[in-house]
């Protein structure tokens, strides 16, 4: 059987207006674009999305308008802060599938409270973050899926291989490995590699394997999204840029299980 799953940090659903804009400066991703990014998906056709930095308020739901859009009726949304993009939404991310969910789960990570000053003097404190997880019934296969969203340590002036980034890197790869096979892991690790091998050894030491991320996943050249698999035959996965305006790329991947 063949799957497709795309993973996208969708940005709060704020996009470029138009192609004149500059992709590399934040205040160029202020147009309302959830409408384009449901054309985009429902033109794709996924099994399983992973996205990251969705919206919800008092009044709606980006994940449950996508799923609804789409005719996709099982999804698990959890949210961890107040988004940095947009005043009153609140910032998180979600598992939307065509096929089952079961057992949803929300894991915190080690928050070490990293801080940085802004230009305009203020001070950035970094916000919780964690892991969605669950089972779907895929016909007679459970799947395990997961996805992340992790700290951005460059936002922080936080070397990578600093003792602090390390003991953050550690919790995460302990939580992410449930010891399930078949298992997907897709997210977006603000990290800017091709791989994360070296990052994440205890995964491949635990028999995950990546997808290297050869093409970039933002308009400004950046690797920050990433895809695990154990148990899962790999039959292809790319980058779709042309016409997308977020500052992320959906990834479209193909698995047989």
């Amino acid at each position: 059987m063949i799957i497709t799953t795309v993973q996208w940090n969708i940005g709060g659903a704020k996009i470029r207006t138009d192609d004149s804009t500059d992709p590399d400066r934040v205040d160029s991703y202020t147009t309302d674009g959830l409408s384009d990014i449901i054309v985009t998906l429902r033109e794709l056709q996924p099994d399983i999305i992973t996205l990251q930095e969705v919206h919800r308020d008092n009044q709606s739901s980006q994940v449950a308008e996508i799923a609804k859009q789409l005719n996709m009726q099982y999804y698990t949304e959890d949210y961890y802060a107040d988004s940095h993009i947009e005043a009153g939404q609140q910032l998180g991310h979600a598992i939307i599938s065509r096929f089952p969910i079961h057992d949803s789960l929300f894991t915190y990570f080690t928050n070490p409270q990293f801080q940085v000053e802004w230009e305009d003097g203020s001070i950035a404190t970094s916000h919780d973050k964690g892991l969605t997880s669950c089972l779907i019934d895929v016909g007679k296969t459970r799947l395990a899926v997961a996805t992340t969203h992790l700290t951005p340590f460059r936002r922080f002036n936080i070397p990578v291989d600093s003792p602090e980034a390390q003991a953050v890197l550690r919790d995460v790869q302990q939580k992410l490995d449930n010891g399930r096979t078949p298992l997907l892991i897709q997210g977006d690790f603000n990290l800017n590699e091709p791989s994360l091998a070296k990052r994440f050894a205890l995964l491949v030491k635990n028999g995950v394997q990546e997808i290297i991320q050869d093409e970039p996943v933002t308009p400004n050249g950046h690797f920050f999204d990433h895809i695990f698999y154990r148990g899962l035959t790999l039959k292809n996965s790319h980058v779709i840029s042309e016409g997308i305006r977020s500052d992320h790329f959906p990834i479209v991947t193909e698995f047989s299980l």
